[in-house]
């Protein structure tokens, strides 16, 4: 996985604690500035012009990027592969869980995955503990990684009488219409 993507930017996503949001002019140069050993130990070189889908941003500056991929050979259908880093002095803080989770939200929220999956090195523990501690499932090897996956939350939920989604276009229509027939 790179710190490139050409898909619809993500919006801005905040917990409270952390917050990812598209890149803006100015921040590949800040990108690009925090890499470090790990970095290249676990991610090579890097992109000369880095376009991650989103920005990590921490105590109101960006501290990484998360970035999702649906376009890798090893993936299946409805699959998405998501990646991310945080500069040295900002990791082991809950940034990276957060990022991953708010950018797995935006990818619910998309609608076009219902899988969220993690290729990691076997020697990259940190992200392999990040990868337990949200919950993915292991689900084998490729290669020098390994392979979890997790599915995206539901955006549809209903207890029989009343359902809760995603709006669609339809509603709008609807609503009028109801509207029309009030008046």
């Amino acid at each position: 996985m790179t710190e490139e993507h050409t898909a619809s930017p993500v919006s801005l996503t905040t917990d409270g604690h952390t917050t990812i949001r598209a890149p803006l002019p100015g921040d590949a140069a800040t990108l690009i500035a925090g890499r470090d050993t790990q970095f290249n130990l676990f991610m090579g070189e890097g992109s000369a012009d880095p376009q991650p889908s989103a920005c990590i941003i921490a105590d109101g500056q960006v501290v990484g990027w998360t970035d999702y991929d649906p376009d890798l050979n090893c993936l299946e259908s409805g699959e998405v592969n998501i990646g991310y880093n945080l500069f040295p002095t900002y990791r082991g803080k809950g940034h990276a869980s957060r990022a991953v989770q708010l950018l797995i939200h935006h990818l619910a929220l998309d609608g076009m995955h219902d899988t969220a999956v993690f290729l990691i090195r076997k020697d990259n523990k940190a992200s392999l503990a990040l990868a337990e501690r949200l919950g993915f499932e292991h689900t084998g090897g490729e290669g020098e990684n390994i392979r979890f996956k997790k599915s995206l939350p539901s955006l549809t939920y209903t207890d029989g009488i009343v359902t809760i989604r995603r709006r669609q276009l339809t509603d709008l229509d609807e609503d009028l219409t109801a509207k029309d027939n009030e008046q």
